[in-house]
């Protein structure tokens, strides 16, 4: 059972984020990235990331997203999938690109006082 996803962007990349309460059968997630809430979704680790397989602990887990543009609008899903190769998305998170000042004109208090 999920108990949290979340997305945040650093300067490694969107880090993901989540939990699970308990486990059954789960050999591992894959996270899916669009540009939509509905779709289309592509995978975007290269490998399963391993799961806690049947188990009642609470487990937790964190992936990089290391290809997202750092201006990027994206949307997460995780996607479980168990030992018989069953597929269940479980969750979308959205991330937002970051708001930086490159590129922008920037009026400093010094800039001004010189206009006088």
């Amino acid at each position: 059972m999920l108990s949290h996803f979340r997305a945040n962007r650093t300067d490694a990349g969107v880090v993901l984020e989540w939990a699970t309460q308990s486990e059954l059968d789960n050999a591992g997630f894959n996270i899916l990235r669009g540009q939509t809430k509905e779709g289309a979704f592509v995978k975007v680790n290269p490998t399963l990331i391993p799961g806690g397989g049947t188990t009642a602990e609470r487990n937790t887990y964190t992936w990089t997203d290391v290809t997202a543009k750092p201006q990027g609008v994206y949307y997460y899903q995780i996607e479980d999938v168990s030992f018989a190769g069953d597929r269940q998305q479980l969750s979308t998170v959205r991330t937002r690109g970051h708001v930086s000042a490159s590129g922008k004109l920037i009026t400093t208090w010094g800039g001004l006082k010189a206009l006088k």
